[in-house]
């Protein structure tokens, strides 16, 4: 079954629709994250020897945020990270024994979520110093 000259003319202008219709709800979901600076205690990072995972909590206004495992970040030389721990979050002997007092501040994004019912706000991405 082949398709027509019509048809796939169709096809194509649906196809840049949609294509157009989700750049838009991106563009518009990034301009509506906020962001927020917060300074945190490296000792605070949980992180498990026998693997790359990582936890980080703390707060900023009265929310409760958390990064888990991964997340998009920029390094200090301006360079996005599609995934990852930031580096500027990593403790000097990782380990949930080690401790480190070191501070850093840093910058994230975060997106309101509200059912009515039920709040988040999800981490988007964290912006090391520097960047």
């Amino acid at each position: 079954m082949s398709l027509g000259r019509r048809q796939i003319v169709v096809l194509i202008a649906l196809a840049l629709l949609l294509a157009a219709g989700g750049y838009y709800l991106g563009v518009r979901g990034a301009e509506r994250a906020n962001w927020h600076t917060a300074t945190v205690n490296l000792s605070g990072v949980a992180a498990d020897e026998t693997g790359p995972h990582r936890l980080l909590s703390f707060r900023v206004d009265g929310w409760t945020y958390a990064v888990e495992d991964s997340v998009r970040w920029v390094d200090p030389q301006g360079t996005t990270h599609e995934s990852g721990w930031p580096e500027c979050l990593e403790p000097a002997h990782p380990g949930f024994s080690s401790r480190n007092d070191e501070e850093v501040t840093f910058r994230f994004a975060e997106l309101t979520a509200d059912t009515g019912y039920l709040g988040w706000r999800p981490v988007l991405m964290v912006e090391c110093p520097g960047a």
